[in-house]
């Protein structure tokens, strides 16, 4: 019996985990639509579960640092970002970076 535990316990990790497989786009921002970032590009960000890092565009610059997760919470940490400035999408980029702290 052991062997089925230890099966019931390595698929609820995975359904529990499948959200970090896929990269994540920006829909709604402070219960608004998310506008797009600089060309268009939506803000997003994706997961490295191996590697615990995070890494994503945040409507002009790019974004990369580590992250923690537990089955209530997800922390972000060691955060760095590009230095570009764009007109149109910085107003965006604050928001977004605000909310992800």
């Amino acid at each position: 019996m052991p062997q089925k535990a230890d099966q019931d316990h390595q698929t609820n990790t995975a359904l529990k985990t499948k959200w970090l497989a896929y990269r994540w786009q920006l829909v709604a921002l402070n219960d608004r639509p998310a506008a797009k970032g600089e060309g268009g590009k939506p803000v997003s960000l994706a997961f490295d579960a191996t590697a615990k890092k995070v890494s994503g565009f945040a409507g002009c610059n790019y974004f990369f640092g580590h992250f923690s997760h537990t089955d209530q919470s997800l922390a972000f940490s060691h955060v760095g970002m590009t230095r570009k400035l764009c007109q149109a999408s910085m107003s965006l980029e604050t928001e977004f970076t605000q909310a992800m702290s």
